[in-house]
């Protein structure tokens, strides 16, 4: 098995790796009250796929790869996609394929991330897949719990929300400061991707920036 940097050609064969890794953990962890988990669809594989190509162009040194040796590009056991910006690191995504985990493939990919963190404080945010928790603790981090809630939301109970406006690329200034200011630091060119890709709304009140 073969640890190593990330490349274009590992795209295809990293997001299979990522769908069926997730949808294993998804379907081991599914309480019986929810809906039955279903395979990610064409268009969230393109996602993920854009969205990683993007990392590996602006920060190629966070995103790592396992491969089987004798493979190729085709067989990616195990991804870790992380970026540096400014003091600040995060995890994308992480994973192993469950017929490889419980070798030390895992320990590996994080190894090689936190080493390119370079100290950097860092944050993610974790399933509860009892493998991923460990590894996670063993390599030094505090967890902290999050909220999941299933169910449909009564719309004519929700407040009528106002005060905001479409967000464009002018308002990345300000918005880079205010991420400084809560988390310590900027998402840099994150920006400018997640515009292209989904919606942004900001509020018109700058006494109040959101």
């Amino acid at each position: 098995m073969r640890v190593r940097l990330m490349c274009a050609d590992d795209l295809a064969s990293a997001e299979r790796a990522s769908a069926l890794t997730f949808l294993d953990a998804e379907r081991s962890t599914r309480r019986v009250s929810e809906p039955e988990v279903e395979p990610r669809s064409a268009v969230a594989s393109k996602q993920w796929i854009d969205r990683t190509r993007f990392s590996l162009s602006v920060d190629p040194g966070g995103c790592w790869v396992a491969v089987e040796e004798g493979t190729g590009a085709d067989g990616v056991v195990g991804f870790a996609m992380s970026q540096n910006r400014g003091g600040l690191w995060y995890l994308a995504t992480y994973g192993v394929l469950p017929g490889h985990q419980a070798q030390g493939i895992g320990k590996r990919l994080m190894d090689a991330v936190l080493a390119h963190a370079d100290g950097r404080p860092g944050i993610f945010s974790s399933s509860v897949h009892a493998g991923a928790t460990r590894r996670y603790r063993l390599a030094g981090f505090s967890l902290h719990p999050q909220m999941r809630m299933a169910g449909t939301v009564d719309r004519s109970t929700l407040p009528a929300v106002d005060g905001l406006r479409e967000g464009r690329a002018g308002d990345f200034a300000w918005m880079a400061r205010l991420d400084r200011q809560l988390r310590g630091a900027g998402h840099g060119p994150d920006h400018g991707y997640m515009l292209g890709a989904m919606r942004l709304a900001v509020s018109r009140d700058m006494t109040k920036p959101g």
